[in-house]
């Protein structure tokens, strides 16, 4: 398993580590240590070595192991269903800088991670019957899941975003303010102070996002047009019986 977890870290590394565009010439043409780039290829070699184990070894062993266990099945979709999707990114963003080679590239290494995906899914699902976890487990999953999407959300805050961003914001944390309020209530009942105070600061932050997400949904971002000092932004005029596009401006005049 340590083997395993190596080979995948190798891997993620790896992907992090190439560049999405053609690197600029170097500047150190003549004063650049050639210990540097020795130790530079070493490296490069060692996590192309790592990436290659790592996804021998699922390929080896979907072919050749008949007896793959729920918990092997689950790290093949995770590991691979992450590469996949990287992958599959790096595609699309040569295809976009017009870099057919990498994109075909790309398009090929995830087609195969998601497929070795697909069949650690399969496995998960064919031995959905070993799967018992015990409620630390669905707990941990639980805080997890929570501490992603509300870190995904915070993020985003102080970016400039339209009314269907708020709304989706505002569906997602809403409920999840609200389930987490009832648990704070119910800890509080059955006089468990530190578990109600946990549960309601997760609810109070959930709560600021769905609060965000709908005051963003009523007024959303709209780009403005800076003309000799004034902003132009668009907006709905009317005559008092019929209205049409046009432009609104504000500003010193």
């Amino acid at each position: 398993m340590r083997k395993l977890i190596f080979a995948v870290t190798a891997a993620v590394a790896l992907l992090v580590a190439l560049p999405s565009k053609p690197a600029a010439a170097s500047s150190c043409v003549r004063h650049c240590s050639p210990l540097l780039d020795a130790m530079g290829w070493t490296l490069a070699a060692g996590l192309a070595g790592g990436y290659a184990y790592g996804t021998g070894y699922f390929i080896y062993h979907d072919a050749t192991d008949a007896t793959q266990t729920v918990e092997y099945g689950g790290a093949e979709l995770g590991v691979n269903g992450a590469l996949g999707l990287l992958l599959a990114l790096g595609a699309v963003d040569a295809g976009r800088d017009g870099r057919v080679g990498s994109a075909v590239g790309f398009g090929a290494f995830s087609a195969l991670h998601l497929t070795l995906a697909v069949h650690g899914g399969w496995r998960v699902y064919d031995r959905r019957g070993d799967i018992r976890p015990s409620s630390d487990v669905v707990q941990r999953f639980a805080y997890l899941g929570y501490g992603t999407n509300t870190l995904l959300w915070a993020l985003q805050v102080p970016g400039q975003h339209g009314r269907g961003y708020g709304i989706a914001e505002a569906a997602v944390n809403a409920p999840i303010a609200a389930g987490l309020g009832y648990l704070a209530v119910e800890r509080g009942r059955d006089g468990k102070i530190g578990p109600a105070l946990l549960f309601g600061g997760m609810a109070v932050v959930s709560g600021a996002l769905a609060i965000h997400g709908v005051y963003t949904a009523v007024a959303p971002w709209r780009p403005r047009v800076e003309v000799f000092g004034a902003d132009f932004a668009p907006t709905v005029v009317s005559d008092g019986r019929e209205v049409a596009p046009g432009l609104g401006a504000a500003g010193t005049w």
